[in-house]
């Protein structure tokens, strides 16, 4: 049952976020929710994505993706998009929006990982998430998610907050910042060295514990450039703190991330 269940989910959650995915790389999808409250009427849009991220968490490569997405915010709660993932917001309960989501975890790819390191398979992330409102300018956001895969020990906390530099006219520029935790699974995944994978690739074994692995700044904007599309972006430094800055794998500690794309509305 529980195998149907991860396929089924997997499944609904490709239709929105597997073409994207395929040009990242070690990476969490949207580590927050970002759709604001439900809308008066259900929003399918189609667009593009151009990214430009590391090839892995501490990778001193960067790499270049173009690919599509699909987007869609239904008046009932349900969404689906490579941001956001698949999942459900309540209705708001004063300044608190909430909700359950899974969001795709894009792993570390055989090409992507260093001599001696196994793939980490694509997985599922399913959790929680809320964001409160403080005023009109800043909002506190949070998520907590746990794995469904190989790697379904890796759990993550999320928290952060997002400032409206300036919103008015559809055009919008918010500043961001979060850091995020790691369980003991998630953090010996990406950031640790097995005996094995130590033998194979000539680094020291490492076991990193559970805690702090990153901090996050960037900036965030969108504007209209007709009534049906619309061109968002991103540029983002992210900085690996702790045991995750301190693991052998970790070439480069502070990682830019960049990405324009454009979503056209049906």
């Amino acid at each position: 049952m529980l195998t149907y269940l991860r396929n089924a989910i997997l499944g609904i959650s490709a239709l929105s976020a597997s073409l994207f995915t395929a040009g990242v790389r070690s990476a969490e999808l949207g580590d927050f929710y970002n759709l604001g409250q439900r809308p008066a009427e259900t929003a399918v849009r189609a667009g593009f994505i151009t990214l430009n991220a590391p090839r892995y968490q501490g990778s001193d490569a960067q790499k270049t993706s173009l690919v599509p997405g699909i987007f869609l915010q239904a008046s009932n709660g349900l969404f689906a998009d490579p941001f956001n993932g698949v999942g459900y917001v309540f209705e708001p309960a004063g300044k608190l929006i909430y909700g359950v989501r899974t969001n795709i975890e894009t792993g570390r790819s055989v090409e992507d990982a260093l001599p001696g390191f196994d793939k980490i398979k694509t997985r599922l992330n399913p959790g929680v998430f809320a964001n409160y409102t403080l005023n009109e300018q800043l909002t506190l956001k949070s998520a907590l998610r746990g794995g469904l895969g190989d790697a379904g020990d890796g759990g993550l906390l999320n928290l952060g907050a997002s400032y409206k530099l300036y919103n008015a006219n559809f055009v919008s520029v918010n500043l961001n910042a979060s850091v995020k935790f790691g369980s003991s699974g998630y953090m010996q995944s990406y950031f640790g060295v097995t005996p094995a994978q130590s033998a194979a690739s000539g680094l020291a074994a490492y076991q990193p514990a559970a805690g702090l692995a990153m901090a996050q700044v960037g900036l965030t904007g969108g504007f209209p450039i007709s009534r049906e599309i619309y061109i968002f972006s991103s540029l983002s430094i992210q900085r690996l703190m702790g045991d995750a800055a301190s693991s052998p794998i970790a070439k480069k500690k502070t990682q830019p991330a960049a990405f324009v794309g454009a979503v056209y509305s049906f």
